[in-house]
């Protein structure tokens, strides 16, 4: 059986405003009480004078670096200087929480996630019970999940996270029906999965019975698992070299991942550069690609051919080749033009 899986990175969010993972402190440090929760654990940790503790200077710094700092210091369970491990996870969720709220906080133009998840319906519709599509994401944001939970109501098509997830809203609204995941197939639902490698903005997990609650509209950081009375947390898992990927969900999650990509007859990459930080990510792939298989790939990103994007999306090219040779089809126009010209074709060819 044929199978198209589209697998998004950073890339595929920029053009709705979601930040690059450059740019999102810089955008977070406009709030002035984060930016001077966060200078307690910069003023520890980096060689800065007080007076440099700038929101320029701490703006430079990796995304990367900070959460591997975090990270480190949590896994190894000692104190640093001033800062106990209290302190450190403490830190950790309230970077994780600016972030989710900030992304939430974005709203722009969804013109070509609607195109592009419409078309993803209507292909899903076609293929009865086959499962001839997924989407695998690398990003946090929850745009696709927003579209799809407001366009699939009351709705033979349903999205599946491919893990055993619990409605936030269903706890305070026992009126609010919703299925979980695993479920959808036998409650006869056709199911579009999208599968979030790295977790979700609106995924909140308990550490006590370690459900995982999916919230449909913002929520504060103080709420409580309704059968544990325990604390929630975001369910993102951090961009660092030392990614966690222990718990039941995340690992399931995974699985979907490689049997999906190893399934696959053609892999569409959108807006993913292959970060270092990426590895695992890269192991899977390898895990699940044959070499001798003739899937075929394509790359989706943006060259501005007077900029030195070009520069960069030569880099790129050269990434991709170093993977998977020669064979590899790159579409230079961005995603938004992707899906006007060259998506129904790629979907009429599974």
């Amino acid at each position: 059986m044929s199978k198209i899986v589209y697998i998004l990175g950073a890339g595929f969010s920029i053009p709705y405003g979601i930040p690059a993972q450059k740019d999102i402190m810089k955008n977070c440090f406009d709030d002035e009480e984060f930016l001077k929760e966060m200078k307690k654990f910069y003023r520890e940790f980096y060689l800065f004078s007080s007076k440099k503790l700038t929101k320029p200077a701490l703006s430079k710094i990796p995304l990367e670096d900070v959460f591997s700092l975090l990270d480190k210091s949590i896994k190894s369970a000692h104190k640093y200087k001033q800062l106990k491990v209290s302190d450190f996870i403490k830190i950790e969720n309230t970077l994780t929480n600016k972030i989710a709220t900030y992304f939430e906080s974005i709203n722009e133009d969804n013109t070509y996630i609607k195109n592009f998840m419409d078309k993803l319906i209507d292909f899903r519709k076609s293929c009865g019970d086959n499962d001839k599509q997924s989407i695998i994401t690398l990003n946090w944001d929850n745009l696709i999940d927003k579209y799809l939970q407001t366009e699939l109501q009351d709705n033979e098509i349903a999205l599946d996270y491919c893990m055993f997830d619990y409605s936030f809203e269903q706890q305070y609204d026992n009126q609010i029906q919703h299925i979980p995941s695993t479920h959808l197939k036998v409650k006869g639902k056709k199911n579009i999965k999208l599968i979030k490698v790295h977790g979700s903005i609106n995924w909140n997990i308990c550490h006590s019975c370690h459900k995982v609650y999916i919230n449909t509209q913002p929520i504060s950081n103080d709420y409580l698992c309704k059968t544990c009375e325990v604390e929630l947390e975001k369910f993102m898992i951090s961009p660092t070299f030392m990614k966690e990927f222990q718990t039941n969900h995340i690992k399931n999650i995974w699985h979907n991942a490689f049997i999906d990509i190893s399934e696959a007859t053609h892999i569409v990459f959108v807006g993913y550069s292959f970060p270092l930080a990426d590895f695992e990510f890269k192991i899977l792939l390898s895990r699940a690609l044959k070499k001798e298989s003739n899937i075929k790939i394509t790359v989706v990103d943006y060259k501005d051919q007077e900029t030195k994007k070009s520069t960069v999306f030569k880099e790129l090219r050269e990434r991709y080749e170093s993977f998977f040779g020669s064979n590899v089809t790159f579409y230079d126009k961005g995603i938004q033009q992707y899906v006007e010209e060259q998506m129904d074709a790629d979907l009429n060819n599974i």
